[in-house]
């Protein structure tokens, strides 16, 4: 487990990254249909001809609304592409608040609460996430570190737990 949650990473040559950067970097890019540039020309040629004489103080608005356009048209496409739902479950009967902790959430608390206890005290969790390998940890009463006891695999954090680790 990493406790230097408020810390950046660094990245491989040794500069600060922003971990929303990092976690956008490895999505796959989506690419652009085959006959895009023949479908752009074609709507180009029925255009009027027109030429309008834009100010320079429209470029810098018109600039950050290209921007947001092109981020917002990316995002259902990266969704689509490589994000699964990840669902983690712990059987805490007994627990009266359990949230979820990972690289995920760079390791910081409450940012994850679970839902529960169900009727059989299972508390659970929909995250999600991009493809990829994960270690996390559940927090039980705001004190107690519990790893996952279904997972598969797990990680000494070199603080005396053991991450729990999932593949997506």
């Amino acid at each position: 487990m990493n406790m230097n949650h408020d810390r950046e990473k660094l990245g491989k040559d040794g500069s600060r990254t922003d971990p929303l950067v990092s976690l956008l970097s490895g999505l796959p890019r989506p690419s652009a249909p085959a006959d895009l540039t023949r479908r752009v020309m074609a709507r180009l040629s029925e255009a009027p001809r027109r030429r309008r004489r834009v100010r320079v103080w429209m470029w810098s608005p018109l600039a950050a609304a290209a921007a947001v356009c092109v981020v917002l048209l990316l995002i259902p496409h990266e969704r689509g592409g490589g994000i699964r739902d990840a669902v983690f479950v712990l059987h805490a009967p007994q627990a009266t608040r359990v949230e979820l902790v990972g690289d995920f959430t760079d390791w910081h608390r409450g940012r994850l609460p679970m839902e529960g206890p169900d009727a059989a005290g299972r508390w659970s969790a929909r995250v999600a996430l991009p493809a990829g390998r994960y270690e996390y940890l559940f927090l039980v009463e705001d004190e107690q570190w519990v790893s996952d006891p279904l997972a598969v695999t797990h990680r000494p954090d070199g603080f005396g737990h053991r991450n729990a680790v999932v593949n997506l």
